[in-house]
Formats: structure tokens, C-alpha cells, sequence
């Protein structure tokens, strides 16, 4: 079993909360700016402006929400409990909104960050990679099995790998200050054949070309750029660059990365991050004097007692971090810590004896729900369009486990909303300490009603003379009507041209066109007259109609369908039913359309909005 000084694990622990709000503090003015081959900035060397605190970031933000959820649901650490704590993140871009959305409408993690998921590829979990690196300092594996639980809240596939491999760098790097060996840990731990380790292998391939950092960044970019700027793979890779050039000099290596553009406060923060773990000493005071110890969050966090400095911030980290390595057993010690009694005495005791009770597996399925974790944890396996289809049984698999050390006799009761049906309807459960069980059964939405944001779905469970209700959602199609047709004029469509349509079931707010030029169209419900925020993109040049009125002209140039940029209008839902019209312009190549109504403000996905079939009379 290896040790650390707790003392030396302090310092590091600053090390590294003090090196991300440097880094982000100095990449905010930068964030998105400096993006494609050929733009990069090349002229950071110092703060500008020179601010007098930190920079509040959701790099920092997210974790401060962690530790108070950490702190109060207690060991082990699991997604349902952070999903929960996302009502406390008061903004939603990109994959934060889809989570929100997902959430709201009843899905559980992992299945949040999977379904309607366009950025699951991004910066999001990654950049929160640092809490879990050090509740388990020194140990990676134990490391990303943490932080794995918290990336598929809301994403999957890279943005998980992001995270995992910035988690495992991070911890390993509270032992070792060996750059190349850091890389190679981090690269242990995600899918050898996937997207983000191939990106990471070639950065350090073409890095060790002895070619200069512009080339690698150009190949970088050339090879894996996509319409997001916040991609992981990108983002991560020029990370990664930046540690190799600039050989572990904080100042040098932190303006590095800020220059080669994209996320720079994301990546700013991570390596500074990174290289504060390693050494500690190496952040001169030009950087912490403007920004001093006060710890700064975004206007959008609500409801979370926070910490006023980092260092008190660390002190909670710290106490959870000796926790974590009893519970879990890790191999890595920390030894000779002081009691922290005034961090301790509010924190929850671990609520199950086996840690690895709800642990994620490598390969998990991003179809599963994981909907209670006490006294029963319960686990739902959607079927594989997720979404159900009006008058079509779609098959469920319910997954018990038994966390409780007793044996448990259950009745359950399964119960849906009216229009629906559901077999079977009860079922019995019988389930020694830490005993699964799985249980399949079926789902049939009845009426062609519009589609709503959140359908009950109760497990009404009897044990032990205590009745208690476990609830998810479930998700219905989108219901479009399609007509293959040319169109060519400004003005809105006449109904006409729309009769004898197709009716489709869109799974997902994206879906594919087909070859050819088409009409499609759908009825949005809000309760009150509102301003909203209505995305329309795809890979085709579109027009929307409101109402009858031109909204959107899209020319396909730029496909980021988020509410917060790219492409979008401001127009006003009226109370009631509004119908949408869409022509998209034809093409011979199968091609996707996204259509989507937001907040202006929030950047989230309109709330309470159903959808329906459009009005052709």
C-alpha cells in the first residue's frame, strides 16, 4: 500500500485548485474565439484584463455542487444522486441543457446523456475531472470509476473519455511528475480503438516528429475538428500538446494552451490543474495576487451553501478524500491528517456497505436509468428507440438490487398514465443482501395524444409493511407529418400542399430526410404567450414558418444546435397551439434536420411544451 503526507497532499490540493482558477481566470476572454487551422493568437502572456478576483466558471462551479452533494447524500458516489444535484445549475448550454431536458422528462443516468444528446462529445465532464482525481489521489483506477459516474449524467462516448483520461492524469499526477508517464496512464483507461485515444496518440506522435506546436495544432484540427469548439478529443489533444512543449513551466505552458484557441478557459483551467498538482511551488505569485483565494462562482449556481475561499473548499475535498479511501479501500493512503472536525461534523455517513454496489461498467448501456439507489436500487433499460410510438408495445427491463445487507419480500405495482397500458401489471420480488433480479415488461401508448415533456411511470413497491413509490418517465416520439415536394417561395406553404403527408415518429428531436425536398410540419403548445428561442438547423438549407410567418432562413453553414449559438430566432409562441412549417431544400444525399424551442435567457430547452400532429383544416 502506498502513502502520502497529508501535508503534501494539502499543498497539492491547493496546487490544483489554485492552477484551475488561474488558468481559467486566463482563458475566459479567449473562450471560442480562436478556432480552425489557421487561427490561433499567439500573443498571451499575461491576464487581460487584470482581474481583481477570479473568474466565476462552470469548470469550478460544478464541483462546488458535487462536494455539497457528496457531503450530504454521503459514500457511495453515484449518478442518480449527482443527477439530482443538477437542480442546483441554473444555466444549459450545450450537452448541460440536453441533461436538463432529459431530467425533467424522467430519465436517469446514464440514459440522460445519451438520448437527443448532440453534444455528448464535449468539454462538460471533463473539465469537472479534478474532485474525482483527488478524492482518490494517487489510485486512477478508483479515480475514474468516480468520475465515470458523474460524466454519463451528460455524456457518452468521448465526453466520458475526456473525462476518465484527465481524471486518471490527475491522480496519478499527486505521485508522479513524469509528463510522458501521465499521458500513458490517462490513455490506459479509455477505449484503445475509440475517437479520443486515437486523437491523443497521434498529438503525441506528431509532437515527438520534432515538428513546431503550430503544425501539430494544424494536423490536430485537420483530423478532428467538428462543428462544436468545445469538443473533447480537439480540446484535450491541445492539452496535451501544451504539456509536452512547454516541459513543465507553469507560466510558459499555461499561455501555451490559451494561445492554441477553442475552449481556452476549459483548457487553461485543466492544465493549469494538472501542472499545480505536480508542483505546487511553480504558480508565482504574478498569477494568485489578482485573483487571491476567494472562491468565485457563476451567478447561475442557486441553492448551494459554498465554500468563501479555495482553501476551505480544499479542506472539504480533503475530509472527503480520507473517506473515500476507507470506503472503497483503495491502495493509496492518506496518512497524518489533522480530524477536521469543523468540515466533518455535517457529513453524511456512507448509506451502503458495498461500494461497489451501483458501480457503472466499462461498456455500460446508455439506454439504462438508474431511478432509486434506496431502499431499493433500481435500474431501467429503455427499449432501443427509447422513445414509445402510438399504438406499438415497446419492451422494458427493470433491474432490482438489493443495497440493504437484509433480505428484502417486495409486491410491486406498476402504474402509467391514462392512454397507456402496461404488462404485466404487478409482480413479486425476493431479494437476499445485495441479490439482483431483473424483470421485463411491456408498454403501449393507447391514444395518438401529443406528445407531453413528462409521463409517469410508478413502481408502487410494499416491503416490510412501508409502501413507496419509485417513479421514472417515459418518452414519447415526436409526431411530424412529411411531404416530399419542391417549394420555392417566401411566403408560408399553403395546407394544401401538405395533404396526404406522411405521419412519422421522430425518436429524437433530431431526425434523417431523406433524398429529395420536403415540407414537414408540427404543432407546439405553450400555456402562455411567450418569447422564445427557435433553432432550426440541419445539413441542408431551411425555412421556418411560424404562424404563417417567415421566421428562419437557414443556409447550412454552421450546424451547432444549441439555444445559446449558432443559428436561431427570437419569435413569440402564442397561448395555446402554434403550428411550424419547415422546408428543407433538396438534396441527393440523406441529410438531418434539428428543430428546437428555448429559453432566451437560461439557454435551457422550453419547459412545459407539448407537441402534436400539424393542423391541416
Amino acid at each position: 500500500m502506498s502513502e502520502i503526507l497529508f501535508e503534501q497532499y494539502f499543498r497539492k490540493l491547493m496546487g490544483c485548485y489554485t492552477g484551475k482558477a488561474v488558468g481559467g481566470t486566463l482563458g475566459m476572454p479567449y473562450e471560442g474565439i480562436y478556432r480552425g487551422v489557421q487561427k490561433a493568437s499567439y500573443h498571451v502572456t499575461y491576464y487581460d484584463p487584470v482581474p481583481t478576483a477570479m473568474v466565476g466558471n462552470d469548470d469550478l462551479d460544478l464541483q462546488v455542487v458535487w462536494v455539497e452533494c457528496l457531503r450530504r447524500k454521503g459514500l457511495p458516489v453515484n449518478r442518480k444522486h449527482l443527477a439530482e444535484a443538477w437542480e442546483h445549475i441554473g444555466f444549459a448550454p450545450d450537452e448541460y441543457g440536453v441533461a436538463h431536458d432529459n431530467l425533467k422528462s424522467g430519465l436517469q443516468a446514464p440514459l440522460c446523456g445519451y438520448y437527443n444528446n448532440k453534444f455528448q462529445g464535449g468539454m462538460g465532464a471533463a473539465i469537472r475531472s479534478e474532485l474525482w482525481a483527488s478524492l482518490a489521489p494517487g489510485d486512477p483506477g478508483l479515480a475514474v470509476k468516480l468520475a465515470r459516474e458523474d460524466a454519463c449524467v451528460d455524456h457518452f462516448g468521448d465526453g466520458v473519455d475526456g473525462s476518465v483520461f484527465l481524471t486518471a492524469v490527475e491522480s496519478a499526477a499527486y505521485i508522479s511528475g513524469d509528463l510522458e508517464s501521465l499521458i500513458e496512464t490517462g490513455l490506459s483507461y479509455v477505449s484503445g480503438s475509440g475517437r479520443f485515444a486515437q486523437g491523443i496518440r497521434d498529438t503525441v506522435s506528431w509532437w515527438k516528429q520534432g515538428v513546431s506546436w503550430q503544425d501539430v495544432r494544424r494536423r490536430i484540427i485537420e483530423k478532428y475538428g467538428v462543428y462544436n469548439w468545445t469538443d473533447v478529443t480537439v480540446n484535450v489533444c491541445l492539452i496535451v500538446l501544451a504539456m509536452l512543449e512547454g516541459r513543465g513551466d507553469f507560466s510558459d505552458t499555461l499561455c501555451l494552451v490559451v494561445n492554441m484557441g477553442y475552449d481556452a478557459d476549459c483548457t487553461g483551467a485543466s492544465l493549469g490543474s494538472i501542472l499545480g498538482i505536480i508542483n505546487p511551488d511553480a504558480i508565482e505569485e504574478k498569477w494568485t495576487r489578482p485573483i487571491g483565494d476567494e472562491l468565485v462562482l457563476s451567478p447561475y449556481i442557486v441553492g448551494v451553501h459554498a465554500c468563501r475561499t479555495k482553501e476551505e473548499l480544499c479542506r472539504q475535498i480533503a475530509a472527503l478524500a480520507e473517506d473515500v479511501g476507507s470506503y472503497y479501500k483503495s491502495a493509496f493512503r492518506i496518512i497524518q491528517a489533522p480530524s477536521m472536525e469543523d468540515v466533518r461534523y455535517n457529513m453524511a455517513p456512507p448509506w451502503a456497505a458495498n461500494p461497489y454496489s451501483l458501480k457503472l461498467e466499462d461498456g455500460y448501456n446508455s439506454r439504462e436509468s438508474l431511478i432509486s439507489v434506496t431502499p431499493l436500487a433500481v435500474s431501467l433499460i429503455y427499449p432501443q428507440s427509447v422513445a414509445l410510438h402510438y399504438d406499438d408495445w415497446s419492451g422494458f427491463i427493470a433491474r432490482f438490487q438489493n443495497p440493504t445487507g437484509e433480505s428484502i419480500e417486495a409486491e410491486v405495482k406498476l402504474r402509467v398514465p391514462d392512454g397507456f397500458d402496461i404488462t404485466p401489471k404487478s409482480f413479486k420480488l425476493s431479494l437476499a443482501a445485495d441479490e439482483e433480479t431483473s424483470v421485463c415488461f411491456q408498454i403501449l401508448q393507447e391514444i395518438n395524444a401529443p406528445k407531453k415533456r413528462f409521463n409517469a411511470l410508478d413502481f408502487i413497491c410494499t416491503a416490510g409493511g412501508m409502501t413507496f413509490t419509485i417513479t421514472s418517465g417515459i418518452v414519447t416520439a415526436y409526431p411530424w407529418i412529411r411531404k416530399k415536394t419542391a417549394y420555392k417561395s417566401d411566403s408560408c406553404p399553403p395546407l394544401h400542399l401538405l395533404e396526404g403527408a406522411e405521419h412519422i415518429m421522430a425518436d429524437e428531436i433530431f431526425q434523417k430526410v431523406p433524398p429529395g425536398e420536403y415540407l414537414y410540419a408540427i404543432q407546439v403548445k405553450v400555456i402562455a404567450s411567450q418569447q422564445a428561442r427557435l433553432v432550426c438547423q440541419g445539413t441542408r438549407p431551411m425555412k421556418l414558418w411560424l404562424n404563417g410567418q417567415l421566421l428562419i432562413n437557414y443556409d447550412a453553414e454552421i450546424f451547432e444546435p444549441a439555444v445559446h449559438r449558432g443559428p436561431s430566432e427570437l419569435g413569440t409562441l402564442k397561448a395555446g397551439w402554434n403550428q411550424v412549417i419547415i422546408h428543407v431544400s433538396n438534396d441527393m444525399e440523406e441529410g438531418e434536420l434539428f428543430f428546437g424551442v428555448g429559453e432566451p435567457i437560461s439557454w435551457k430547452w422550453l419547459g412545459e411544451v407539448e407537441w402534436q400532429w400539424a393542423d391541416l383544416t
